[in-house]
């Protein structure tokens, strides 16, 4: 597998959280993604407020879509995250367990 460049963040990641540099990265990656996605839905609920005449029934509308997107965008950060974290540590196993393999051939 192909190694990708190193970004000016790699330097930083490294120096704050060390071995765990990686992993640190992803959840910061992984999370401003997620910020941004629960921008896009601020603003689409903003946006659909702005255009409709504020009923009783857009607002129910708007409430259900305002409280299920955010459950729905909690619920899955925290799974996204948590799978991002189990294949981080499984990869990270594996590395570790591939060069005491090596240095027990030697």
């Amino acid at each position: 597998m192909p190694r990708r460049k190193k970004h000016w963040l790699d330097a930083i990641f490294e120096f704050l959280f060390g071995e765990i540099a990686p992993l640190a990265r992803n959840i910061f990656h992984h999370t401003t993604t997620y910020i941004f996605i629960a921008a896009c839905i601020f603003c689409a609920k903003y946006v659909g407020a702005r255009l409709f005449e504020p009923t009783d029934k857009i607002v129910s509308y708007l409430h259900v879509i305002d409280s299920y997107g955010t459950l729905l965008l909690l619920a899955g950060f925290s799974i996204w995250i948590t799978v991002d974290i189990i294949l981080l540590i499984r990869k990270h196993l594996g590395d570790q367990h591939d060069e005491d393999e090596d240095q027990d051939r030697r």
